[in-house]
């Protein structure tokens, strides 16, 4: 399922940029997060607990920090695993300078697989998307570690 959003955030390009690309604090802003791994400066394992149209549905998430441009643009991808459900995700985040903070423009390609894939085309992008947004809006409030 391919999604797209736009957020605000406070937080200059740079300080922003650098909240997106460090791993604890990106696993910090997702919504749901009860643990957190970092496997390096570029991953981290998450074990979410997301609302979705089944319940609580726990995952253990894999987040890979992909391609950057400092102040620009960062890639993140991630698969995960919930007994026979399984989610897939890669994001794409762009962000604009402005006088009031940065602009970002995101866009995702998420894909279900099990019993999440059927509950599917209403519920989950507004699921997706509320994460994605959450997680942009709350990286910029978590603190540097």
């Amino acid at each position: 399922m391919k999604l797209e959003g736009s957020v605000h955030s406070p937080l200059a390009p740079s300080e922003l940029w650098d909240a997106l690309r460090d791993p604890q604090r990106l696993a910090d802003a997702l919504p749901g997060v009860r643990l957190v791994d970092v496997l390096d400066v570029q991953s981290f394992r998450a074990f979410i607990e997301p609302a979705t149209g089944l319940g609580v549905t726990p995952f253990e998430l894999d987040v890979r920090i992909d391609d950057e441009r400092a102040g620009e643009h960062v890639s993140i991808s991630g698969a995960g695993r919930s007994g026979e459900q399984l989610v897939e995700l890669e994001v794409e985040i762009d962000l604009s300078g402005r006088a009031d903070g940065t602009a970002v423009e995101w866009n995702a390609d998420v894909r279900f697989f099990g019993l999440l894939s059927s509950i599917g085309q209403r519920v989950l992008p507004h699921i997706a998307a509320d994460m994605i947004e959450s997680a942009l809006q709350g990286a910029a409030q978590a603190e540097p570690v």
